[in-house]
């Protein structure tokens, strides 16, 4: 496989991606370092494919422990940072349309973009396909059922707890589990008004507009910010995972209470 492989697409996920040096709020911050951890724990010798990998900012500390990884991703532009920073073989091409053999992969992750895509279930085909007998395909999405949800730009549909749920075991998969992580109930005060604030930000638009203005933006809002290496690495993962747990979930009812959703089947 050639370390980048060339194809042309329409759509460009270049401002919605977090590319090296982007200035991330707390709350980012820990989403990123606990799904790595999450996924690096699970996939020790490996052949790990990761959908949507942007920069590639995780591609290393997965290869740590996997047999082999792979990343894929849609933009070129963000493939072409990756290709800079990382040594892993990377892929252009569709989630939708996996350019694989079957059977060609032991796990694939893919963190917090299902919400971009057309056709899920075309893509949960892929997975599925891809995967060898026994594979595991892991998931975190943004869960759209918390109170101060807001859809972000480019995206699609979101998928809550049942209907992610539903989705997996529709595609094949067995032994679907879902779990919680960042509950909003252990909010104080000023993080409601972040939280309230944010959905404003967002829903407003200002974020685009403002351009270069938009750290400075963030910085108002989320107070300190962090900013993402061109690859993270094991202290920089385990010192901003610190504190996050997963709380398994009842596939068959919305979730209220967590940001984020994260899912675990098996082909």
């Amino acid at each position: 496989m050639p370390h980048a492989a060339q194809r042309q697409t329409s759509m460009d996920y270049t401002p919605v991606t977090e590319l090296p040096g982007a200035a991330l709020s707390p709350e980012q911050a820990r989403r990123f370092a606990h799904r790595y951890g999450w996924a690096v724990a699970q996939t020790t010798g490996a052949r790990v494919l990761e959908v949507a990998c942007g920069a590639g900012a995780g591609l290393e500390y997965l290869a740590q422990g996997a047999a082999r990884v792979v990343g894929l991703d849609y933009t070129a532009a963000v493939l072409a940072q990756a290709q800079a920073a990382s040594r892993t073989p990377l892929a252009q091409a569709d989630a939708q349309r996996l350019p694989f053999a079957a059977g060609a992969f032991d796990s694939v992750v893919c963190f917090e973009a299902i919400y971009y895509l057309a056709d899920l279930a075309a893509f949960l085909a892929e997975c599925r396909r891809v995967l060898v007998p026994g594979g595991r395909l892991l998931l975190c999405t943004s869960n759209p059922d918390w109170p101060d949800f807001v859809a972000g730009r480019y995206t699609t549909r979101y998928w809550g707890v049942p209907e992610l749920a539903d989705a997996l075991k529709q595609a094949g998969f067995a032994e679907v589990a879902l779990w919680g992580a960042l509950p909003i109930t252990q909010a104080g005060a000023r993080q409601r008004w972040v939280n309230r604030a944010r959905r404003w930000v967002v829903a407003s638009g200002l974020v685009a507009a403002l351009g270069p203005l938009a750290a400075s933006l963030q910085r108002l809002v989320y107070g300190r910010l962090v900013a993402l290496p061109a690859q993270v690495d094991a202290a920089w993962i385990e010192t901003h995972r610190a504190g996050v747990t997963l709380a398994p979930l009842d596939g068959r009812a919305p979730d209220r209470v967590h940001r984020v959703i994260y899912a675990a089947a098996h082909r």
